[in-house]
């Protein structure tokens, strides 16, 4: 009888332990499956996020291809229209029209001058007369006056002598009638324009993004590192 009841009490026991065991492997495997569940969901939420924001950041380039061709095209206009031969003779605000028209398309645009052979300031699309400058000691005057074959050139990060403010410069070459340096036409393009599209993008806490010129010159970093 004794033996009876010590192996009811045995069974009972190991059923007890089984309880307790499962008691508590299940709310661990819980804590497991609602971990894994997290981690989808904050992969999913991540793997959104940059799906967005690289959508965003195709967006803003195609922005910035299209305005950077908006005013190259103004600018070879201006190196067009400079040909023609009763330019001076023209009055001031119709030769105005004539050089700069196609200037007011660009988004941001900040000067767009011609410099003649010495870099000083020509023409002004501001207005007449050009405000005075001189840019001969620019790279990108330099640049332009030693290669006749440049074309278009995006300069480094300067600071504008109008305005005091940083500024990428795209420029092209003025020629002579015999192929001779005869000058630039310049427009500028503030560093502002390039923050204003970047701030669109959720970048994360850390997260920085920059833009580049071809040759790897970094123009700006967005956001400025703190200091």
């Amino acid at each position: 009888m004794r033996t009876g009841v010590a192996t009811t009490f045995r069974r009972g026991l190991r059923s007890a332990r089984t309880w307790i065991a499962l008691g508590v492997v299940a709310p661990l495997g819980m804590v497991a499956v609602c971990a894994a569940l997290l981690i989808d969901m904050r992969r999913d939420a991540w793997d959104k996020a940059a799906r967005t924001s690289w959508n965003l950041l195709q967006v803003i380039e195609r922005d910035v291809d299209r305005n950077v061709e908006i005013i190259d095209l103004a600018l070879q206009s201006v190196v067009e229209n400079l040909k023609i031969y009763d330019l001076e003779e023209l009055k001031p605000h119709f030769r105005q029209r004539v050089l700069f028209d196609r200037a007011v398309n660009a988004k941001d645009l900040g000067a767009m001058l011609v410099l003649d052979e010495y870099g000083n300031a020509l023409y002004d699309a501001a207005g007449w007369p050009a405000r005075r400058l001189n840019g001969g000691d620019r790279d990108y005057f330099r640049a332009h006056k030693a290669d006749p074959d440049l074309g278009l050139h995006i300069s480094r990060p300067v600071i504008s002598q109008l305005i005091g403010k940083p500024v990428i410069v795209l420029s092209r070459r003025v020629a002579m009638a015999d192929g001779s340096f005869n000058g630039i036409v310049l427009g500028s393009l503030s560093l502002s324009y390039f923050n204003r599209m970047f701030d669109r993008i959720r970048l994360g806490p850390g997260g920085t993004i920059a833009l580049f010129l071809a040759d790897g010159t970094r123009i700006l970093r967005h956001p400025e590192p703190t200091r």
